[in-house]
């Protein structure tokens, strides 16, 4: 299905509804999307530990996906 003809076919079911309370979801979801990227400032804390944490990283303290899930579990007994 081309772009033209979904758009087509959501324009078309979205005429056919007559609930105002999914239209207003539908308005919400699309402001979600269509909205602007807000800029999230990081405290002085949390770039300290995500420094720590590319530290760490580059010098390998790092685990394996299975190192990791082995941990958890012996963590919740």
């Amino acid at each position: 299905m081309s772009r033209t003809e979904l758009r087509e076919k959501i324009i078309a079911t979205i005429n056919g509804i007559e609930d105002e309370l999914v239209l207003q979801e539908i308005y919400r979801l699309l402001e979600v999307d269509l909205s602007e990227e807000e800029v999230y400032n990081l405290s002085a804390l949390q770039k300290e530990k995500i420094n720590k944490a590319i530290d760490d990283i580059n010098a390998g303290n790092t685990l394996s996906d299975d190192a990791a899930n082995k941990q958890i579990d012996e963590w919740l007994g």
